[in-house]
């Protein structure tokens, strides 16, 4: 069966590889030399929100959810325990990226599209 897990106050910031690529890109054209740039979409939210976005779209009931509590240590707990909300002010500024998907929505939607198209 399929679950995921669940933890208040957990935010996680993601990207899709269209907007990673447009990153990389122009880095090349616009980084300053030394600068270290975070790239992460306009959204940090939770596994649950993206889980709760992504059943929706697909018309399907979302899947039980399973505590941080409840988790064995290993891997998977220790990715839990912080939250890894990052900014992408610096390289929309400073490398002019405009992304594509700008939070994990608009991925989501596009990967369904993809997938429906093919």
């Amino acid at each position: 069966q399929v679950s995921y897990v669940k933890k208040n106050n957990h935010f996680f910031s993601r990207i899709h590889v269209a907007d990673i690529a447009q990153v990389l890109f122009k880095s090349l054209i616009y980084s300053k030399p030394g600068e270290i740039y975070n790239v992460s979409d306009n959204k940090p939210c939770s596994y649950d929100q993206t889980i709760s976005y992504a059943s929706s779209l697909m018309g399907i009931q979302t899947p039980p959810p399973v505590s941080f509590e409840a988790l064995n240590e290993g891997e998977m707990k220790n990715f839990y325990k912080d939250s890894k909300k990052v900014s992408n002010k610096k390289i929309k500024k400073e490398l002019k990226v405009k992304l594509y998907f700008p939070t994990y929505k608009e991925g989501f939607k596009s990967i369904l599209n993809n997938i429906f198209d093919c």
